[in-house]
């Protein structure tokens, strides 16, 4: 099912920010940008995934964030793609979901 698949890759997406949280991977700005991301994806809206550190607002402007912003680029995408991959019949319980994952945009 659709949904569970989303569910386990937003948690691999936490993951991924909670190794990198010494680059602020785990701040407001990050999460926002990637509940702007699943929002455009629910849609139809083809987000484009950041790749860099400014991308992502991590903590760019004093250290070096390529390896953080490369691993969320890829977490993010996994998402994305199969939120875009969704079949409409399962589309709106995953609307649902992600309407109480993406709490800073509803």
């Amino acid at each position: 099912m659709p949904l569970e698949a989303i569910k386990t890759q937003i948690k691999e997406f936490e993951k991924v920010q909670s190794k990198y949280r010494e680059y602020g991977a785990n701040d407001t700005e990050p999460d926002g940008v990637f509940q702007s991301l699943i929002d455009k994806a629910v849609h139809g809206k083809a987000p484009s995934v950041p790749r860099t550190g400014s991308g992502w607002d991590l903590y760019a402007s004093s250290m070096d964030c390529t390896e953080a912003a490369q691993a969320l680029h890829d977490a993010a995408l996994v998402v994305v793609q199969n939120i875009e991959a969704t079949p409409i019949r399962d589309l709106e319980l995953v609307k649902e979901y992600l309407r109480g994952v993406c709490w800073r945009i509803y």
